[in-house]
């Protein structure tokens, strides 16, 4: 049975802007560059992963311990004491170890890694800059391999675009300075990472580039100093603020708080002979906004609004939502574009914050079926 829309227990003002077209796990810090990267590693390496050594058959989707330990073959060294066609046993990650974790479903696949010293018993080698490991499942490792690690730049092929762009022009660019990044995002929606301006800005000279369509972009031989990137941000997205912390800009001790207040510049440090990064992950720039009020007119605190999609199918629970302060405010961000109705009390469970049955807004019985 539906359940019944108290109709008129409540208002909700609703302003609408800019809708448009691993329990324990590995905590990761800043994003080395690629020079970093290369010059901190024992071994940079394209491997092809052959074969696993399991301890049992998988029992589940994302089940890591019924691997023990993997097999790739060389097929390209940029650093490193081995050879094209050798064959390296790399060890399988907990899934909470900051330990590349591999499926057997992987086997063909291609991988740029950058790897230190091999050591066994499930101890990492030199330059990972730790000495133990999570116990695993089928008892610890019985001989030297090497250990990928998932912070860093070591990746799969198709993602090593900004590396591969370095690593196959070595020696030509060795010792020039270097930006570079990938603008890209988590989204599925219609991302145009192509064709998007870079300027940056310096007191006596700009320099500006655009990206590729993969997103990617690289300017050699800049003057070492401090510049302002400023980032041509597509219409409907705002820069990522979690992930921009995380990128090499040259700063250590760089304070977001204290940059300019524009989202689209940057503080960019080049040092001689030095890179720099640029990668920036965008979130979409949308919100739902609005106030819950009482009869009376009051804004009332705690209540759960929710933004249900009318293309759902029927019985489809998912939606954003966010729950009012003490000014009866909400704001559900990053929408995809699309039509939505506002759902209060989408459980129908009266209490204290919430002395109403399920309400919608606009006001539809059809979709009551949504939560019901």
């Amino acid at each position: 049975m539906l359940k019944k829309l108290l109709l008129g227990s409540f208002f909700i003002l609703v302003a609408f802007a800019a809708l448009n077209s691993q329990a324990v796990a590995c905590t990761c810090g800043t994003r080395p560059t690629v020079l970093d990267a290369f010059e901190n590693s024992k071994l940079v390496v394209v491997l092809k992963l052959v074969s696993v050594d399991k301890i049992r058959e998988k029992e589940r989707e994302y089940d890591v311990g019924y691997i023990r330990s993997v097999s790739m073959v060389v097929e390209k060294v940029y650093k490193g004491d081995v050879k094209v066609g050798a064959e390296l046993k790399l060890a399988q990650g907990g899934g909470a170890d900051c330990i590349w974790t591999y499926d057997e479903k992987w086997i063909g696949s291609s991988y740029l890694f950058y790897l230190g010293s091999p050591s066994a018993n499930g101890a990492w080698g030199e330059g990972m800059n730790s000495a133990t490991v999570f116990p695993r499942e089928g008892g610890p490792l019985s001989q030297p391999m090497y250990h990928a690690i998932g912070c860093g730049r070591s990746t799969g092929l198709k993602g090593a675009t900004d590396d591969l762009a370095y690593l196959d022009n070595l020696p030509k660019v060795k010792d020039k300075t270097r930006l570079s990044g990938t603008l890209d995002t988590w989204y599925n929606y219609d991302f145009k990472a192509g064709n998007i301006s870079i300027k940056l800005v310096a007191k006596d000279k700009n320099f500006t580039t655009k990206t590729d369509k993969n997103g990617f972009f690289e300017i050699y031989d800049l003057p070492p100093g401090d510049y302002i990137a400023e980032v041509a941000i597509p219409f409907g997205w705002k820069i990522n603020g979690y992930m921009l912390e995380r990128t090499s800009t040259g700063f250590e001790e760089w304070d977001p708080a204290a940059a300019p207040k524009s989202a689209n510049r940057i503080p960019v440090r080049i040092a001689p002979g030095r890179h720099a990064a640029l990668d920036l992950n965008f979130d979409l720039d949308t919100a739902i906004k609005g106030r819950v009020l009482s009869p009376a007119g009051k804004p009332m605190k705690g209540v759960c609004v929710k933004a249900v999609s009318t293309t759902l199918k029927e019985g489809d629970y998912r939606g954003a939502s966010n729950c009012t302060d003490k000014n009866g405010e909400f704001a559900i961000t990053e929408m995809g574009p699309g039509q939505y109705r506002l759902v209060a009390n989408d459980d129908g469970k009266l209490d204290q914050d919430e002395p109403f049955g399920v309400i919608f807004h606009p006001g539809s019985m059809r979709l009551a079926r949504l939560v019901s």
